[in-house]
């Protein structure tokens, strides 16, 4: 196919549109906030880490945790480093994170309906090498 790269990015872009999904209560109802908290679970990390593991710049990093911090889904203390900044999820962030990956799970097994475990497993590999 003479554009094969520019139809594959277009599908991920059709794909992505189906993605989008709405939770039910408060700021937890974006993908973004779904990204933030889901890779918070595991454990605490720096502001820089999560916002190159996330590719945000700094400052629209900083936004979107000083709004989690407001709601009270993530704490963040200054770490040993003065500079870094450790998130973690406070109690309702570790509740809310939960109910995203469980919304997310649902979403997901109607947008994935049409393929098998292995192509999934596939697909996930190689959408992880392209997200780095």
């Amino acid at each position: 196919m003479k554009y094969e790269k520019t139809e594959t990015l277009l599908a991920l872009y059709r794909v992505g549109r189906r993605v989008k999904f709405a939770a039910k209560a408060g700021s937890t109802d974006s993908m973004l906030t779904a990204a933030i908290l889901i890779g918070l679970e595991d454990a605490p990390v720096t502001l820089s880490e999560l916002g190159e593991h996330l590719a945000m710049k700094p400052a629209a990093m900083s936004e979107q945790i000083a709004k989690l911090e407001e709601e009270k889904l993530v704490g963040k203390k200054t770490g040993k480093d003065k500079r870094a900044k450790i998130l973690s999820l406070t109690a309702n962030g570790k509740k809310a994170a939960a109910q995203l990956r469980e919304a997310l799970e649902e979403h997901g097994a109607g947008i994935f309906s049409r393929l098998a475990a292995p192509e999934i497993a596939l697909l996930h590999k190689l959408l992880q090498r392209l997200a780095v």
